[in-house]
């Protein structure tokens, strides 16, 4: 993986630390975060894209 692939997954991991952070924090819902992930994946193009179900315990 050279530099820029690099920093692409990492930025996208950041934005989407922060994005879980708000989740759990109630800032933001499930569909939001969704909306937000899919906006991340399509900006930064990670190669090492995980997506899963977003569940909050209620």
């Amino acid at each position: 993986m050279d530099k820029s692939a690099f920093q692409k997954e990492l930025d996208y991991g950041i934005a989407l630390l922060l994005a879980r952070e708000m989740l759990a924090s109630g800032v933001i819902d499930p569909s939001d975060f969704r909306r937000i992930e899919s906006l991340c994946a399509e900006r930064f193009t990670p190669v090492l894209r995980c997506e899963k179900d977003v569940k909050l315990a209620q």
